[in-house]
């Protein structure tokens, strides 16, 4: 009577196609490129920590795992920095063992042309890219095919409730990551389903 997925976007798309057929009900999660935008004001630890372990969290294999992070170029630097530090701090190991981490990597300087800018890496890549301003940030989080989640870390208000409501995302934090609260809906935009 109904099929759920979990996967690409092309499986997906052949699933939907026969499918149709019986009309059958669909429910598909098809990746995501998830971004996190960091904006003057923001909590640049707290950011930079959600940076670091939400990307790195289960080797990057979380379906919302922070895939892009669009930060204002006035605190560029200083971010970039944190991150790597905390990043520096994991544990790599085997992991099964309490003690480990992972073993991760962060990639700054990346350009909305580049794969790590547009395809879903699906592990530990801590991706930075450097916005102009919050504009340049919602246009650069908005460029892709996916829209599974997101988070936005600036000054806490109205103006970053309005920059949050312009993200092309079915799930977006102001200033915390996703969760998944009882009760609440998992949802996509876009190809993410």
């Amino acid at each position: 009577d109904m099929v759920a997925f979990t996967g690409s976007i092309a499986t997906g798309q052949a699933i939907m196609r026969s499918a149709a057929t019986a009309m059958k009900r669909l429910v598909l999660e098809l990746g995501g490129k998830d971004p996190m935008i960091v904006l003057p004001g923001a909590d640049i630890e707290a950011a930079a920590k959600h940076a670091a372990l939400e990307a790195t969290r289960n080797t990057g294999q979380v379906c919302v795992a922070v895939e892009r992070v669009i930060v204002h170029k006035d605190i560029a630097e200083a971010f970039s920095r944190r991150v790597a530090e905390v990043v520096r701090g994991l544990r790599v190991g085997d992991p099964r063992e309490e003690t480990t981490d992972l073993g991760p990597s962060v990639v700054v300087g990346v350009t909305p042309g580049m794969n790590l800018a547009q395809h879903e890496t699906f592990g530990p890549v801590v991706a930075i890219q450097v916005a102009r301003d919050a504009e340049e940030a919602v246009a650069r989080a908005n460029d892709t095919v996916y829209g599974l989640g997101a988070s936005v870390w600036g000054p806490e208000g109205p103006e970053l409730e309005a920059l949050a409501g312009r993200i092309q995302a079915g799930m977006v934090g102001i200033n915390r990551g996703l969760s998944t609260a009882a009760g609440a809906p998992w949802v996509g935009w876009k190809m993410s389903g």
